[in-house]
C-alpha cells in the first residue's frame, strides 16, 4: 500500500512545483536534501529548471542528487548542461569527475583533466582525489599516490584523498597503516561513508573478523543514519553468516532509505526467491535487467526463478546470456544442463 501513496505524494509535489517561484523551488529542494528526501529534491529542482532551463545552480544540484541516488549517467547529462549554462568550473568539474569515474570513464577523465588546477583549494582537492581514485582503478599506483598527495597539499586531511591513500596502503600490504589512516579520519569525520565502509571491508576480509566489521559499521550507521551503503554492507555480511532474520532487518532499513535503489530491488528479488515467491522475484529481476542487461547476478537469479516455475526455455535464455558474460561460471552451466534435461535434450545437457 505504500507505493500508491508515495506516487500520489510525488504527483502532488510536482503539481505544487508548477505554482512556486524559482527561488522558492530552490529553497524547497535544499530543505528536502537536508532531510535526504532525494526524490522530492529532484522534483523541486526539475520544477525550477522548467521555469529557467539556464539555471546553472539547479543543474549542478540536480547532478549531485542524481549521483547520490546512483544515477551517474543522468548526472553527467546535467553537468554537461551546467557547463553550457556557464556554471563556475570549480562547481562543475569535481562533480563531473566523480560521475565520469562512476560510469567507467576514468581513463578519459585523466586524459582531459589530469593537469587541471581549479580556482579554489577545496575544488582542486576534490578533483585531485577523484583523479587519484581513477589512477588506482587503472593500476597506476605511483600516479594515484601523487594525485592523492596533491589533494592533501591543497586541503590537508582531505577525506577522499585519505581513503585513496589507505587503499594504496592495502595494495602494498600495509593493512595496519591503512586502518590507522581510516581511524584518524573517522575520528574527525565519523560520518565519512567511504572511510567507514573501507574499514569494515578490511576488518572483514583482511582481518577475517566479521563481528568487528559489523561493530564498525554499526558505529558508522549511528554517525550517518541515512547511509544506504551501510545497511547493505551489513546485510551482505549477515547473509553470508546465515543470520537471515538480522539480514532482513537491514534490508528493511535499506527500503526506508532508498526504496527504488537497484541494490534494494535486488535484495527484494532475492528475498522473494527465498520465500518461494518466484513470480515476484521474476518481476524484480526483469525490472533490473532492463537497466543492467548484462549483470551476472541478475541473470542467475532470474534464471533460478524461471527454473522453479518450470519455465525452462526462459531459464535457458537467461543462462545463455549469463555464460556470454562469464563463460567459466560453473553454476550457470550446471543449471543450464538441468534445464536441457527437463526439456528432453540430453545431448545438450552432456
Amino acid at each position: 500500500m505504500q507505493r500508491p501513496a508515495l506516487c500520489i505524494c510525488l504527483f502532488v509535489l510536482a503539481a505544487c512545483s508548477k505554482s512556486a517561484s524559482e527561488s522558492e523551488l530552490m529553497s524547497l529542494a535544499q530543505q528536502a536534501l537536508d532531510k535526504r528526501e532525494f526524490n522530492v529534491a529532484v522534483i523541486h529542482l526539475k520544477g525550477a529548471l522548467s521555469q529557467n532551463p539556464d539555471l546553472a545552480e539547479a543543474r549542478v544540484e540536480l547532478a549531485k542528487v542524481l549521483l547520490r541516488m546512483g544515477d551517474a549517467p543522468g548526472a553527467l547529462i546535467e553537468l554537461r548542461k551546467a557547463q553550457e549554462a556557464r556554471a563556475p568550473i570549480e562547481q562543475v568539474l569535481p562533480e563531473l569527475a566523480r560521475a565520469m569515474v562512476a560510469v567507467g570513464d576514468g581513463a578519459k577523465l585523466i586524459e582531459q583533466y589530469a593537469a587541471t588546477t581549479l580556482p579554489t583549494p577545496g575544488a582542486t582537492a576534490d578533483l585531485k582525489a577523484t583523479l587519484a581514485g581513477a589512477y588506482a582503478q587503472l593500476g597506476q599506483t605511483d600516479k594515484a599516490r601523487e594525485a592523492a598527495v596533491a589533494a592533501m597539499q591543497a586541503q590537508p586531511g582531505h577525506g577522499a584523498a585519505t581513503v585513496v591513500l589507505a587503499q594504496l596502503d592495502v595494495s602494498a600490504g600495509d593493512v595496519d597503516g591503512a586502518l590507522r589512516k581510516l581511524d584518524e579520519l573517522l575520528a574527525r569525520e565519523a560520518a565519512n561513508e567511504r572511510a567507514g565502509l573501507l574499514k569494515g571491508e578490511l576488518l572483514l576480509r583482511a582481518r577475517k573478523d566479521p563481528e568487528a566489521a559489523l561493530a564498525s559499521l554499526r558505529q558508522l550507521r549511528v554517525a550517518n543514519p541515512q547511509s544506504l551503503a551501510t545497511p547493505l554492507a551489513m546485510l551482505n555480511i549477515l547473509s553470508r553468516q546465515g543470520k537471515n532474520q538480522e539480514a532482513r532487518s537491514e534490508f528493511e532499513a535499506m527500503r526506508k532509505i532508498g526504496p527504488r535503489h537497484p541494490e534494494t530491488l535486488f535484495w527484494q528479488a532475492q528475498f522473494a526467491f527465498d520465500d518461494k515467491d518466484y513470480k515476484g522475484c521474476r518481476e524484480m529481476t526483469e525490472l533490473l535487467l532492463a537497466r543492467s542487461p548484462n549483470e551476472l547476478r541478475l541473470l542467475m537469479l532470474g534464471a533460478a526463478a524461471e527454473f522453479e516455475m518450470r519455465q525452462y526455455t526462459l531459464a535457458q535464455g537467461l543462462l545463455g546470456r549469463a555464460l556470454k558474460v562469464a563463460p567459466d561460471q560453473a553454476l550457470a552451466r550446471q543449471m543450464l544442463a538441468q534445464t536441457f534435461l527437463r526439456t528432453a535434450l540430453p545431448d545438450k545437457a552432456i
